[in-house]
């Protein structure tokens, strides 16, 4: 993934929005649709791309 694309990950239940290669963490949600939505609206104002790393299984 290139740098400055944005990424939405879940880290402890707690879904979270960052820009890549920077290690800045945008924003953190409850809700995974809350932080897509962000993301998508990051993505689009920067012009890059958004990405969505799956929850680990359980285990």
């Amino acid at each position: 993934m290139p740098k400055g694309d944005v990424e939405t990950f879940c880290d402890d239940g707690v879904w979270r929005n960052r820009i890549v290669g920077g290690g800045t963490f945008v924003e953190r949600f409850a809700r995974r649709s809350d932080a897509l939505a962000a993301a998508r609206e990051i993505a689009r104002e920067r012009r890059v791309a958004h990405s969505v790393r799956t929850q680990d299984p359980p285990s």
